[in-house]
């Protein structure tokens, strides 16, 4: 996500509300925390967005959310 080209994770937070992206390189570090609309219900799926992979993951609300890296 942040384009260093070295593999970032996604996750939820503890409460699901928000979606947190931390990098570990140099160190642990996040770099993305994305209030979300409604509480994560699904598990987290990558695939391939626009320009780069993008999250997908379903809310409680049952809308699917997208989440892309900005350009």
């Amino acid at each position: 996500f942040d384009n260093d080209h070295i593999a970032d994770i996604a996750v939820p937070s503890f409460d699901r509300s928000r979606l947190r992206i931390v990098s570990f390189a140099p160190h642990a570090r996040e770099i993305a925390n994305i209030k979300l609309p409604a509480k994560v219900a699904t598990n987290l799926g990558l695939i391939k967005g626009k320009t780069a992979p993008a999250v997908a993951l379903g809310l409680a609300d049952g809308s699917l959310v997208l989440i892309e890296r900005a350009p």
